[in-house]
């Protein structure tokens, strides 16, 4: 049995016992929900059911469980009625939002929730930087996911591992070779180690490229990589 069915359990012989479960416990059960593919019985529970009010917390998890199902548009009912009832939202509700957003392909929208996020005093993390750029490059506005890099950087906030692949992946779907590994250089200048993702990317448009002997150098440095960590 999964740890999220036993947590479930464990909710069901709290309430038998009369117990009254806080906030935090009732989050614990959304969170499993979610986890479950079960996201309409956290919304049941969300609104119907919670016996203690709920915070931006509860709002969160159900609202991030509709986003990576799809299901943008419910995600944005929920936030409507999070505000309606006065639960103002955080970073982590806005990144929710707009990582839906990017990934249903409404990369303008999600810009406009990113400003919409900083009008509110709201500033925006690695988070919501990496997924505009994965959403423009999936866009194929590989530029313009540059140049959100270059701002993202202006601000103050290093590029992670994932940035950095996402835009690897971008300039190599769009023929530019050479920048996928400029980027893979500028990684390992900011003391990011690439990861699986980073190198797998990296190896596919190398072997599609014919730079066999470039692809086998790579997978060299990957192993002596991870005998130097081991």
């Amino acid at each position: 049995m999964n740890r999220p069915a036993l947590g479930l359990i464990f909710f069901g012989r709290f309430i038998k016992e009369d117990l009254k479960p806080d906030t935090f416990i009732f989050n614990a059960l959304l969170k499993s929900l979610c986890s479950q593919n079960r996201i309409y019985k956290a919304v049941t529970m969300l609104l119907n059911k919670m016996a203690c009010p709920p915070d931006v917390v509860s709002y969160n998890i159900v609202i991030d469980g509709f986003c990576k199902k799809g299901a943008v548009s419910k995600a944005f009912s929920l936030f409507k009625q999070m505000l309606s009832v006065g639960i103002m939202p955080n970073v982590v509700t806005y990144n929710s939002l707009i990582n839906g957003l990017c990934m249903t392909g409404e990369i303008r929208r999600a810009e406009e929730v990113l400003r919409q996020m900083q009008s509110r005093g709201y500033y925006p993390n690695v988070v919501t930087y990496s997924s505009l750029i994965n959403g423009l490059c999936k866009d194929g506005e590989i530029e313009k996911a540059e140049e959100l890099l270059h701002d993202m950087v202006s601000q103050g906030l290093q590029p992670n591992v994932v940035t950095y692949t996402t835009l690897m992946d971008g300039f190599y779907k769009k023929g530019l070779l050479d920048k996928a590994v400029e980027m893979l250089q500028c990684m390992a200048n900011n003391g990011h180690d690439p990861d699986v993702v980073t190198y797998n990317v990296i190896m596919d448009a190398l072997c599609k490229e014919e730079e066999i002997k470039e692809a086998e150098k790579l997978l060299h440095d990957m192993k002596s990589r991870d005998g130097a960590s081991g």
